[in-house]
């Protein structure tokens, strides 16, 4: 288990510790204890009570620093990384109906070209509008322009659920406990 205290035994000297290493302010210890609970989170894959527990705070703090909080103050902090949706398993395929990365890429080149929406949604076999939508909501506001892999990445983080269903793929025995619901019907 890792220790952090503060040492006043240096003639009044006062300097914060963490994992055998001295700071001169709280805050960059603080600091580095944060960074060290991230790596635990990445790169050891300990969950996150334990990954709290090895840095010596508790499972409290730890939550708060991977969710992010809302102080009594009403101020909003960020978490500590915004990891688990951007690297969460994204379907590979995703339904017709969402637009391809490829499909995407044809629409910013095609409006680079100055073709009209209608132009670009005849060749893909997509409605206008859902085109025209795709753009507006994808545009930078910079620049302007549309740019294809911001609006894939948007795409896959605006999906409803983007982590794995927890009912089974194949209900079909309904002996699961995720399964208990399913196609039962309630009188």
């Amino acid at each position: 288990m890792t220790r952090s205290h503060r040492n006043e035994d240096r003639g009044g000297e006062h300097r914060w510790a963490f994992n055998g290493v001295e700071y001169p302010t709280r805050k960059l210890m603080c600091e580095a204890r944060r960074a060290e609970y991230v790596r635990l989170l990445d790169e050891e894959g300990t969950n996150f009570t334990q990954a709290a527990h090895a840095v010596g705070v508790s499972k409290r703090t730890g939550k708060a620093w991977r969710n992010g909080r809302t102080r009594a103050t009403g101020r909003n902090e960020k978490p500590l990384v915004d990891r688990y949706r951007s690297t969460m398993d994204k379907p590979k395929t995703l339904h017709p109906r969402h637009l391809s990365q490829e499909e995407r890429i044809q629409i910013a080149d095609r409006l680079r070209l100055g073709d009209s929406v209608r132009a670009i949604a005849r060749p893909l076999g997509r409605d206008p509008g859902m085109v025209g939508r795709e753009v507006e909501r994808n545009r930078n506001p910079e620049s302007g322009g549309y740019e294809p892999y911001q609006a894939q990445q948007k795409a896959a983080d605006r999906l409803k659920r983007p982590k794995p269903r927890k009912a089974a793929e194949d209900c079909g025995t309904r002996s699961s406990p995720g399964c208990a619901g399913i196609g039962a019907r309630s009188r």
